[in-house]
């Protein structure tokens, strides 16, 4: 694995925290399913996978895209992992 993907790995729930203080409006998060190596989640009428690495895919028709929405909560996600895990340190 390489080092820019392993410096992000949480575990599951690292991770649910981290969407719930990265999203805007997170009180509409719906259908959180949780796996061992990610989450699925609905968000204001979209559905996303969300790795333990912050790897981000909007699932749309039973595939998985690397849509616009998805880079922008990814890149959410890694800026809120550096102040939110990284800070506490």
């Amino acid at each position: 694995m390489s080092h820019i993907l392993k410096q992000f790995e949480l575990d599951i729930d690292e991770l649910i925290e981290l969407v719930k203080i990265s999203l805007p409006y997170s009180s509409q998060i719906e259908t959180l399913t949780r796996y061992s190596d990610s989450i699925r989640f609905s968000w204001r009428g979209d559905s996303f996978r969300v790795s333990r690495y912050l790897g981000v895919e909007e699932a749309k028709n039973g595939m998985l895209y690397g849509s616009t929405t998805a880079i922008l909560l990814e890149s959410l996600l890694q800026l809120n992992y550096s102040l939110a895990f990284e800070d506490a340190q």
